[in-house]
């Protein structure tokens, strides 16, 4: 079980907000349209996103979520649960096998019929001010912020295969890692905090309306009924094991973000950067007063205000990995993971 941390197509100017961490409050604006207060309203259903894949809002109305198709050994399941009380129940389970093959289809189709309008387009749950919440959906490692490249990337765009769009919804982060993390380079080290290993959309539909699911010629449709919530897990994962990781230069335990640099083109003025959790390698590699300069005098962790209930189901269907197989975002560009 994972740790939990204690812790319309034209998008008008008010519905942008800045995609800050706590140590710059005055980053640029980024794409995602945010919302400030999580819905305390039941969903119909739940979609969960764990392990390599890159997430980019398309300012025609959607957001697009590509599997990282070039990291090796990474199996990519998509699994469909229907939840009535406590108990998950398994209706389906599609496997696309290792990405790497090249086998996959270009998409996978969901479809939300008469769906809520004030989450459509969707929304991206971020708090107003820096206020930790274990639910904010700014604990994605986003790419082009500030923290890392500040700008729009070419994106290698066909790595992202197979895709979906989600027109409709709430984002927002369903997991987090237990420890602290660095963004670092040679001479370059910021400090990130907890980071996203997974990441969910809250679908809502009126009661006539229902989510469809479609992969290649299997289609699924998931008719709203009484207390019940479906939940459709996207896992894009390398074996767990149990068997500890092999010693990088990155330090004791890896992190399978450095699979991303095959991701983006890196600008010529920057680095690659990676991830490195705060412990005994992170010391001993950087000096110790630029750590604590970087690092902000107090962090709280807190669970999120508004706690969804169905939060609880994450930490029995995501189990907890050493080294973390988070998502990636991509928040200034305005066409998707076309990179435009």
């Amino acid at each position: 079980m994972a740790q939990r941390a204690k812790a319309t197509q034209k998008q008008s100017t008010k519905d942008v907000q800045s995609n800050t961490d706590s140590s710059n409050p005055e980053e640029a604006t980024y794409s995602w349209p945010p919302i400030p207060e999580f819905p305390d309203r039941p969903v119909q259903a739940l979609l969960i996103f764990h392990g390599l894949m890159g997430f980019a809002y398309n300012a025609l109305g959607f957001c697009e979520i590509g599997m990282h198709s070039k990291a090796p050994q990474h199996e990519c399941t998509v699994t469909v649960y229907e939840v009535t009380g406590i108990a998950p129940r398994t209706l389906f389970t599609y496997n696309f096998g290792l990405l790497a093959n090249g086998d996959a289809p270009d998409r996978i189709r969901f479809d939300i019929v008469e769906p809520l309008p004030e989450y459509t387009p969707p929304r991206f749950f971020m708090t107003r001010d820096s206020t930790y919440d274990e639910m904010d959906f700014r604990h994605v490692v986003d790419y082009e912020s500030d923290v890392f490249y500040g700008r729009k990337l070419r994106l290698n765009t066909s790595v992202f295969k197979p895709r979906l769009n989600i027109r409709s919804g709430v984002f927002f982060t369903g997991v987090v890692t237990p420890d602290d993390y660095y963004r670092v380079a040679p001479n370059d080290v910021r400090y990130l905090g907890p980071v996203a290993t997974v990441v969910a959309a809250a679908i809502y539909h009126k009661p006539e309306g229902y989510v469809a699911l479609r992969i290649d010629k299997q289609e699924l449709k998931l008719t709203p009924r009484e207390d019940t919530v479906y939940i459709i897990k996207f896992e894009n994962l390398c074996p767990d094991n149990g068997v500890p990781d092999i010693a990088t230069p990155n330090g004791p335990v890896s992190t399978d973000f450095d699979l991303y640099a095959d991701t983006f083109e890196i600008p010529e003025d920057k680095e690659h950067y990676t991830l490195v959790s705060d412990g005994a390698y992170l010391r001993r590699t950087f000096d110790a007063v630029l750590l604590e300069k970087e690092k902000p005098m107090k962090v709280e962790r807190r669970e999120s205000v508004g706690r969804n209930r169905w939060l609880d189901i994450f930490y029995e269907l995501v189990s907890s990995r050493q080294s973390p197989c988070g998502e990636a975002g991509f928040g200034k560009t305005t066409g998707g993971l076309s990179g435009s």
